[in-house]
């Protein structure tokens, strides 16, 4: 109990920390996820592009960095890696199979969910995202609302891209078992799309 409430206020923490971020800053290289205020809370992991810090995944924390460019929204971390379409235009006809990729980085829409698991409700097909090098992460995604949740297994490691291959409704979530999800918790929108 007092690790939970422990947990709780850190997190209540970080969002005051992150609200009170100034909003305005530089412009980025043509409207990356350092724009803003550039700090997310998904669970208990913190992600800040302009520290270039993922915190929360190991003891000290992780690199993060800003990777997009014109088109595509890019982040490497050791947990958030992903590229998205920046134009909700491609984002909009994403299907299974689909593949956005940027250098080295690549991510593929695996499957479509319709019932929400978090709490935030967004309205809107939910895709189910992730790359086959790293099998244990799999990124919930609504094109104009950007990533609202992850799920992630840091202890076992078990194999939740096939799970989400072709995963419609709740048979995902079915399929992750006790695997961590983590809703975003943060106000600011990470790779939503643009009209």
């Amino acid at each position: 109990m007092r690790q939970r409430v422990s947990q709780i206020a850190a997190t209540m923490l970080v969002l005051a920390i992150a609200a009170a971020w100034p909003a305005a800053a530089e412009p980025g290289h043509g409207g990356g996820l350092a724009d803003g205020r550039a700090v997310h809370v998904f669970g208990d992991l913190l992600l800040d592009y302009k520290v270039k810090a993922e915190i929360g995944t190991a003891p000290r924390g992780a690199a993060l960095t800003d990777c997009s460019n014109a088109e595509l929204f890019c982040s490497r971390g050791k947990v958030f890696r992903f590229v998205l379409p920046k134009a909700c235009a491609a984002a909009d006809k994403a299907k299974p199979g689909d593949v956005w990729t940027l250098g080295d980085l690549s991510t593929t829409v695996l499957g479509r969910r319709t019932v929400a698991v978090s709490s935030h409700d967004t309205p809107g097909p939910r895709l189910l995202l992730g790359d086959e090098k790293r099998p244990n992460v799999v990124f919930e995604y609504v094109p104009a609302a950007g990533i609202v949740g992850v799920y992630v297994d840091l202890v076992d490691g078990r194999d939740l891209v096939a799970a989400a291959k072709g995963a419609e409704g709740e048979r995902f979530s079915q399929l992750a078992g006790r695997t961590d999800y983590r809703p975003r918790k943060s106000f600011d929108s990470l790779g939503a799309c643009v009209p």
